[in-house]
């Protein structure tokens, strides 16, 4: 059939080729125009091997007069060209699918467009559109692909003003996810509609050139930020002063989160290492709260427990226990001050009562919390006046026994005067009694 624009191609064996003849059979040397009216069947039918040595024009856009470009072989000239492979193989297991090369869309609206179309499947798997630009597809003889260069230094090298490779689901069930540069020159992976800072994974152009690798993810899963040997899951290795670990959360209205969350099957733990002196501390909690202390890279069985909380609340420090200072509330050892205004007994006695606690101490509710810092500076106040007290105390005691001694030994030497006037008596009614016996003889 002759249809105008279309070349139709079919895969011959020409076992004939070999014998072909070097030169026509027939010359024609002022052209040759072959035509009827019946457009149903071809005008022209060659069975046998043909050569046509000159440009070549086919479609109903040619004119005998126009000749294709100087460096034109084979020009398809029509409104609507497309060139059909039509395979007519019939052996079982042969290929026979059916390709089309396509030039432009028919009608008004259409696209301007080079297509590769599958005829038995009818669809168009590979498209360029007029008006790409230079080099949008390139492959090398490596077998390189370049996009929107003819250099292409990888297996695929895209180079543009921003590139960014877009990531779409056929169905539209999940969101697309965009992959490029940034207006910062920043690499990101982001959400199709998100904004800049709700990007999926930003890293910045200036830590790359830092010399450090910014993200890696080695066999084992492990990754690194800022080193290529990461040695747990999550290895983060700086060295400009600035490594650390930052959770920030602005929800409102402010309130308790779990912002750090780590469970084990058995007690968690966090250590913390000083790699210039080798002291290393660790701290984890289960059961009880510990706080544990050794050398870096010590197992935590060998490290020596010095601070334990228990489920109780009791804690158990191993070592003693010093504050950053007291308040005391009234000066503490200022009570010995010869300027300190020191109440009497009876004063504060009746302050106390008054009060119904001790006055410097200030009052103790049940249960209720207190600052123990504060408190037993307050309570040591209050000691250093009580042993003021007992010291007045002591002092007029020992006057008292002072006093009552001096009256012990008048009481002595009156008891010995006494004594003696009472022997002195005796012997003198002693001798009474014997005059008076004389006499009475």
């Amino acid at each position: 059939m002759n249809v105008p624009g279309r070349i139709l191609l079919a895969s011959l064996a020409f076992p004939a080729l070999l014998a072909a003849p070097l030169s026509a059979q027939d010359t024609h040397t002022n052209g040759v125009v072959i035509s009827d009216s019946d457009p149903a069947v071809a005008d022209l039918f060659v069975q046998d091997f043909s050569v046509l040595d000159g440009q070549v024009c086919i479609g109903n856009g040619c004119a005998d007069n126009v000749l294709p470009h100087q460096n034109t072989g084979l020009q398809l000239k029509s409104a609507t060209t497309t060139i059909d492979f039509t395979d007519t193989s019939g052996n079982p297991g042969f290929p026979t699918r059916d390709w089309q090369l396509r030039v432009n869309d028919p009608g008004n609206g259409g696209l301007d467009r080079f297509s590769v179309r599958d005829l038995d499947e009818d669809t168009i798997p590979f498209t360029i559109e007029g008006g790409a630009p230079d080099n949008a597809l390139y492959v090398n003889s490596a077998g390189d692909v370049g996009l929107g260069t003819i250099f292409p230094e990888t297996e695929l090298h895209i180079v543009g003003g921003y590139p960014v490779i877009k990531l779409e689901h056929s169905t539209n069930v999940f969101p697309s996810y965009n992959i490029g540069y940034s207006g910062t020159g920043d690499f990101y992976i982001r959400q199709e509609g998100d904004g800049l800072f709700a990007s999926r994974l930003i890293i910045n152009k200036a830590t790359t050139s830092s010399g450090l690798d910014p993200v890696w993810i080695n066999a084992e899963g492990n990754v690194g930020l800022g080193t290529a040997t990461p040695t747990a899951p999550l290895h983060i290795q700086k060295n400009d002063a600035t490594a650390q670990i930052r959770v920030e959360e602005f929800e409102s209205p402010a309130g308790p989160r779990t912002l750090l969350n780590l469970q084990n099957n058995g007690r968690p733990e966090i250590v913390m290492g000083n790699s210039s002196t080798g002291g290393e501390w660790s701290f984890g909690a289960g059961s009880n709260f510990i706080l544990k202390q050794g050398s870096v890279g010590s197992a935590s069985s060998t490290k020596t427990k010095l601070f334990e909380i228990q489920p109780t609340g009791d804690a158990v420090l191993t070592g003693s226990l010093t504050t950053g200072g007291t308040t005391c509330g009234g000066g503490c050892d200022r009570v010995f001050s010869q300027d300190y205004d020191l109440p009497s007994i009876a004063e504060h006695t009746d302050q106390m009562f008054s009060l119904g606690h001790l006055p410097n101490v200030g009052p103790t509710p049940e249960g209720a919390p207190f600052n123990l810092t504060d408190k037993l500076g307050r309570m040591l106040n209050e000691l250093e006046h009580a042993h003021i007290y007992i010291a007045q105390q002591q002092d007029e005691l020992e006057t008292q026994r002072a006093q009552n001694r001096r009256q012990g030994d008048l009481i002595e030497s009156q008891h010995r005067m006494m004594t003696a006037m009472n022997t002195d008596i005796a012997t003198l009614t002693a001798r009474l009694a014997a005059l008076e016996a004389q006499l009475a003889d």
